[in-house]
């Protein structure tokens, strides 16, 4: 599980030097390299949910459009792994 925790602290990290394109394809590509889901709303179907899903390193996320399920998985990973919204107060070692 420490290792889950290592890997997820350096991809969030990561996230931070992105901007939204490269966010998204790096949570694609860790997506598809982990076994983890992305479900985006079917255009055909007008019964279905119409939001976006992603699942990655065990923490999901919905939103209204795909940049807002990115947010919205990013803050929740953040705040699983430092235990807040914000890792600022973190060392500078993490």
């Amino acid at each position: 599980m420490e290792a889950l925790y290592s890997h997820l602290t350096a991809f969030l990290l990561n996230l931070e030097c992105l901007d939204p394109h490269g966010q998204r394809d790096a949570i694609v590509n860790a997506i598809i390299e982990t076994g983890g889901t992305y479900c985006p709303p079917p255009d055909d179907d007008d019964w279905a949910n119409h939001r976006f899903e992603i699942s990655l390193f065990g923490i999901a996320a919905k939103g209204t459009s795909e940049n807002e399920a990115i947010q919205n998985w990013t803050k929740a990973a953040t705040a699983q792994t430092f235990g807040n919204d914000t890792h600022s107060e973190q060392p500078a070692s993490l």
